[in-house]
């Protein structure tokens, strides 16, 4: 790929958040029509998401010896989304790492 991250940012293919098939009906409704207001009991639901993707390339300064294609697991919010072609890329920092899956 010709795109090459900068310092200590990698770059990766994210999987899309499946999280809310994952919630109770009632809750995936008022999700869907934009009402705020949840039952208590799962208000911290939407706050356990953790996204993941796979390795596209790393920067030159990154601590870690990444491979391409690892999965890797980063914070909700962490990043930049980009398109590049045909694909959504995400640009994330090394520390934004959360955890590497090994083969």
């Amino acid at each position: 790929m010709p795109l090459r991250p900068l310092n200590d940012s990698i770059l990766l293919k994210p999987k899309p958040h499946e999280y809310v098939n994952d919630l109770a009906p009632e809750v995936r409704d008022a999700l869907k029509t934009g009402k705020l207001v949840l039952p208590e009991k799962y208000e911290g639901a939407l706050k356990k998401v953790v996204g993941e993707g796979h390795i596209v390339s790393w920067g030159n300064t990154c601590r870690y010896k990444y491979r391409e294609g690892q999965k890797i697991y980063y914070g909700q919010f962490a990043g930049a989304k980009m398109k590049f072609g045909e694909d959504t890329l995400l640009v994330i920092r090394e520390n934004d790492a959360l955890a590497l899956e090994d083969d």
